[in-house]
């Protein structure tokens, strides 16, 4: 087997599940309002027919539409892996064997998966953005892709990869290379922004003595009095953006071996929120979101970089 494959069914996993899933598809797989069950009820004339079949129309309603979502997310994944595929033979003319029936079993599973999840969220709503649950379904996804390609190719697809780290750079070809750094970035940016915002709003709803909480950190990074309830004006989805950039910025300042620009982003970021680090525990969030936000951006960086140099 190529382990371009691999690569690509990573690559296709990273893009549609975080930069490419749309609000849309994301309401489908965790419904979060009985509303569309009230309209379904609201032509019954019967107050106690709507009373009795209320509660199993909409236990039923809201796992058909979960189930729909994560079918649809699924078959995405599936066409995407072809597209990314696609990409990857027209950037390098060199065309990577795709196994439908590979492809079909990955898909499968990572509808399995997500649907235990939405399962999960419909018990619980609050588990959506627990960090414990998200490191646990980007687990799962991992081992299954892992055992299908090793079982399917009849490989040890880690002893493959190990064999290629061991003699890191030059084990890996053009194509592989290209893949690496297209999975890094795509971390870099969208999936550690997705996972500040989750581990932001894990962090807040465990602290309850704090004066500010952080909410939607990646999305819109607004600060929320609770006492007040008075919200910061500020840009639709502007944190979420300025993390994107920034983390662009220092990759981009990593791979050309320029690391000095970094210093540019603190000195923006801390004269922006300069009012706002007066408060203790904005301070507190601002940091470790600084922190989570630079690490793995230099460090994937540092990746970029020593694959070709």
């Amino acid at each position: 087997m190529d382990i371009s494959l691999f690569f690509i069914v990573i690559l296709s996993h990273i893009l549609f599940d975080f930069v490419f899933q749309n609000e849309f598809i994301l309401k489908m797989r965790f419904p979060k309002s009985k509303s569309y069950i009230d309209n379904k009820l609201k032509e019954k004339t019967s107050l106690r027919i709507k009373e009795r079949l209320y509660k199993s129309l909409y236990s039923l309603s809201i796992k058909k539409r979960s189930i729909v979502g994560n079918v649809i997310h699924s078959t995405i994944h599936l066409i995407g892996i072809y597209i990314v595929s696609a990409m990857i033979n027209l950037i390098n003319g060199q065309a990577v064997y795709v196994p439908l029936f590979q492809v079909l079993l990955i898909s499968i599973s990572h509808f399995i998966v997500d649907e235990l999840k939405s399962l999960l969220y419909l018990k619980d709503i609050k588990l959506i953005e627990n960090i414990w649950v998200f490191w646990l379904d980007q687990l799962l996804h991992l081992i299954f892709i892992l055992l299908i390609l090793s079982i399917c190719n009849n490989i040890n697809l880690i002893n493959m990869l190990r064999e290629k780290i061991l003699i890191y750079p030059n084990g890996f070809s053009l194509n592989e290379k290209l893949l690496i750094v297209f999975i890094n970035i795509s971390i870099a940016t969208w999936g550690v922004g997705i996972f500040i915002k989750i581990l932001m709003h894990h962090l807040s709803s465990n602290n309850n003595k704090t004066d500010f909480k952080i909410r939607n950190w990646s999305q819109n990074n607004k600060v929320i009095n609770k006492d007040t309830l008075e919200e910061d004006a500020g840009a639709p989805n502007g944190g979420f953006i300025i993390g994107l950039l920034e983390r662009t910025f220092i990759l981009v300042s990593i791979v050309i071996n320029y690391p000095m620009m970094i210093g540019f982003i603190l000195t923006i970021k801390s004269v922006a929120r300069f009012k706002k680090l007066s408060n203790d525990s904005f301070a507190e969030y601002f940091i470790i979101g600084t922190f989570l936000s630079f690490i793995p951006a230099l460090l994937l960086g540092i990746i970029i970089r020593s694959l070709f140099f």
